[in-house]
C-alpha cells in the first residue's frame, strides 16, 4: 500500500460514500458508510499495521463491495 496522508484517506472515503461521525482530535476520525454497514476509524501516525493486516482489510472491503 502506498503511503497516503490523512487527508488522502479522508477524501477517498468521502468520495466512496462515507461520512464523518466523530472527531477525536485533529488526526483521529470515525466515518460510516451511507448504508450504515461499515464504520472506519482513521488515525494519522499509527504505523502498527503489518502487510498482512493491509491485505486482510483490502480483501474484506472487496468482499463487502467497497473496493
Amino acid at each position: 500500500m502506498t503511503n497516503l496522508t490523512f487527508d488522502d484517506i479522508f477524501k477517498y472515503l468521502k468520495e466512496n460514500g462515507f461520512r464523518r461521525i466523530t472527531v477525536n482530535g485533529p488526526n483521529k476520525w470515525t466515518m460510516i458508510s451511507d448504508d450504515y454497514k461499515l464504520q472506519v476509524t482513521i488515525e494519522e501516525g499509527d504505523d502498527t499495521l503489518t502487510k498482512e493486516d493491509e491485505e486482510r482489510i483490502k480483501q474484506r472491503l472487496k468482499d463487502l463491495g467497497y473496493l
